[in-house]
């Protein structure tokens, strides 16, 4: 099956290209994962950590709705092929446990050495 963005990792990508990003570094990315059991998610985690994911956060309770959550990050840049072999691999592992992926995020990474860039929280109250 091949994999395409989505309109929305198109948007994703778009927005962070204005704010300085170079898709071609690479950066912490996260991905979440979600499963109707705990059985599932684990399964699903441990397929994922044996591919060399790693699990973000500590993903121990379901959701007031009984949705179990995994979170999985790598490093890896936002290249338009290497972003659709992560959502793809990401997809697969949740679908093979019977889950469903809803997406990533992950922060800029612009080519400027030294500079640090405020958070998003910063960002939004317009502190440094």
């Amino acid at each position: 099956m091949s994999y395409r963005l989505s309109d929305l990792d198109r948007l994703a990508l778009r927005e962070l290209r204005k704010r300085g990003d170079d898709h071609g570094l690479a950066r912490h990315v996260i991905h979440w994962l979600f499963f109707q059991s705990d059985e599932q998610r684990q399964a699903a985690r441990n397929e994922a950590i044996t591919a060399g994911w790693g699990e973000y956060g500590d993903n121990i309770e379901p959701s007031e709705d009984d949705v179990w959550c995994l979170s999985l990050d790598a490093t890896h840049d936002l290249t338009e092929a290497v972003l659709i072999q992560r959502l793809a691999e990401m997809n697969a592992i949740a679908a093979r446990h019977g889950g469903v992926y809803d997406g990533w995020e992950a922060q800029i990474a612009a080519p400027e050495e030294g500079i640090q860039r405020p958070g998003l929280m910063a960002r939004l109250l317009g502190k440094r």
